[in-house]
């Protein structure tokens, strides 16, 4: 578990964080040159009855500006550096340092804490988005996984969303915490416009979000 955790956790800070669907499924867009980092963002909505209504697999628009100043610290040290260039914006809105520990303290990505969240804002994803535009409803990751295959890394988190309503879909983000002994923040690391083509869902329609990070 250990060992997992310390994987995981240099996956988000080397391209994102706590993240299946093997690499093989997704040849078109994947890192075979080397040398390089995606982000897949794949979306699976089914029914009540459990059957596929749409598969998509999305990539751009994912990444944001915290993911960048976190790597950042995380390249510099981790710790004790407060430059506003290392700063993240948890979400709402107030600035972070994501590694700071003067006194002694445990501080780490917190896998337990990841969020995937959905929404039916409308703005366009933006570099410096910190939040939703308009947050619908959250779940908990339920499925992370790393594998490995010679100098290829793949992080995967994946959660089910159960509806008992009908909503439309315009937005997705993932978010996670820093957690320390005195506490923490939440932050988000991705967000996503959808709604030039939004997923409308049902009353006991499914919809599976999975986020795959591919190293190299």
């Amino acid at each position: 578990m250990r060992k997992t955790t310390l994987i995981l956790v240099s996956l988000l800070l080397a391209v994102c964080l706590t993240a299946y669907i093997a690499a093989e499924a997704h040849r078109g867009v994947d890192g075979s040159s080397g040398n390089s980092c995606n982000v897949i963002l794949i979306l699976e909505h089914r029914d009540a009855q459990g059957r596929l209504i749409e598969r998509r697999v999305k990539t751009g628009d994912l990444l944001l500006e915290n993911f960048g100043r976190l790597l950042l610290a995380f390249m510099k040290g981790g710790a004790d550096y407060t430059d506003e260039k290392f700063k993240i914006k948890d979400i709402n809105g107030n600035e972070q340092i994501p590694f700071y520990s003067s006194s002694p303290q445990k501080i780490r990505i917190h896998e337990d804490d990841s969020y995937i969240v959905l929404g039916n804002g409308t703005a366009s994803a933006a570099l410096e988005n910190y939040q939703m535009a308009n947050q619908i409803m959250e779940q908990q990751v339920g499925s992370i996984g790393v594998s490995v295959s010679g100098n290829k890394v793949n992080g995967t988190l994946s959660t089910t969303f159960t509806f008992d309503d009908s909503y439309t879909i315009k937005e997705i983000g993932l978010k996670t915490r820093i957690k320390k002994s005195s506490g923490g923040f939440y932050f988000f690391i991705c967000r996503d416009d959808i709604s030039s083509n939004p997923i409308t869902v049902e009353n006991g329609d499914t919809l599976t979000v999975t986020y795959i990070f591919m190293l190299n």
